[in-house]
């Protein structure tokens, strides 16, 4: 992820709150205004970095529209993974199996970039 003086730089992006920090979890949530194919519209975002047994494990970020609840689209989800994080960074969306579909907010997506041990340190 983009350090955090990068991402307040962007000037499509407003932070509004801390998150946390907590023992799994701790990051920011704000406001930003995407492209998108129809046009700008604004986003509320939280990016977070989440722990577990005190390791970063990894880096999420939720955005859903402020008006209305038509989801982000491709071009949204990317400006998005642009502002937070590097070029060189590769970050996924899930589509898990219907059981585990968790709908706390039906109009909201997310992207992860899952921190992974260096190739070799599990064997030192």
């Amino acid at each position: 992820m983009r350090n955090i003086r990068e991402i307040v730089a962007d000037k499509r992006l407003v932070i509004e709150r801390k998150i946390g920090p907590t023992p799994s979890a701790r990051g920011f949530a704000g406001t930003v205004k995407l492209r998108g194919e129809n046009g700008a519209h604004l986003y509320h975002v939280m990016f977070t970095l989440e722990f577990k047994d005190g390791k970063p494990i990894q880096e999420h970020a939720s955005v859903s529209r402020k008006v209305g609840t038509k989801l982000p689209g491709w071009l949204e989800m990317q400006e998005l993974k642009e502002i937070l994080w590097r070029d060189d960074e590769e970050c996924i969306q899930i589509h898990p199996k219907k059981s585990d579909y968790v709908n706390i907010m039906g109009s909201c997506l997310h992207i992860w970039h899952p921190i992974l041990e260096p190739k070799g340190a599990a064997e030192k």
